[in-house]
């Protein structure tokens, strides 16, 4: 979902909120239409229920989650 993420900081300007509304309405069109993010939420979905014990251990979830952040901690841009 990086891309993702990345695409809306390249494409969205914050200059004005009419630029903010125009730029985001603009994104949501380009990059969240159903057929563009159904393979990326079915990737996601995949590598959470691989790398987790999710669907076998569902009130880990959380404890899983803060042990991802720590081990890799997102990087300023």
């Amino acid at each position: 979902m990086n891309p993702l993420y990345d695409s809306y900081c390249s494409s969205v300007s914050t200059a004005s909120m009419e630029e903010l509304c125009k730029t985001s309405l603009t994104w949501l069109d380009q990059y969240c239409s159903l057929v563009t993010l159904r393979p990326k939420v079915l990737n996601s979905l995949t590598k959470l229920c691989t790398s987790t014990s999710i669907l076998t251990e569902p009130l880990r979830v959380k404890e899983q989650a803060l042990q991802a952040v720590e081990k890799h901690p997102e990087k300023p841009k």
